[in-house]
């Protein structure tokens, strides 16, 4: 009697918890298909372009084809939007190394609170073809190796 009682809440248990474990890893997948990453923008050269000063990136990521940058900036008063650019001019080297160029919009902000965000763009184009690696340059300071 005891045995089958032990089995009987035992099964239970496994049940409920198993159950539950797969209730999460089916939520986690959905959210991680709903990760929203914007696209590399494709330029002729970076001679137009001024150099962003005005955030500083704390972390580079490379995750799944996605390159998350973590970064802070002042502002809080207004919509501040970062884009990324390339000219796609690999430098010759082992591994090739291709420069990016991160802008940032402060939309006007002159709020002064130090803001955090991660901004995250998908890089599966900027593969090397004969190559598995990449070192990015992002505003001629910060590297990431994309190893693919």
């Amino acid at each position: 009697m005891k045995l089958k009682f032990t089995f009987n809440l035992f099964t239970l248990v496994f049940l409920l918890f198993g159950c539950a474990g797969i209730k999460k890893t089916t939520e986690n997948k959905k959210i991680e298909s709903e990760i929203k990453s914007d696209a590399i923008i494709k330029v002729e050269s970076f001679k137009d372009f001024d150099l962003s000063r005005d955030f500083k990136i704390e972390e580079l990521l490379i995750q799944n084809e996605i390159l998350e940058i973590r970064l802070t900036y002042s502002g809080g008063c207004a919509q501040h939007q970062f884009k990324l650019y390339t000219c796609q001019q690999y430098q010759k080297s082992l591994p090739p190394k291709l420069p990016l160029m991160l802008i940032h919009d402060t939309g006007g902000d002159a709020c002064r609170e130090i803001k955090q965000e991660t901004v995250l763009f998908n890089i599966e184009d900027l593969k090397y073809e004969g190559q598995n690696t990449v070192q990015f340059i992002i505003n001629q300071e910060y590297t990431v190796n994309y190893t693919y």
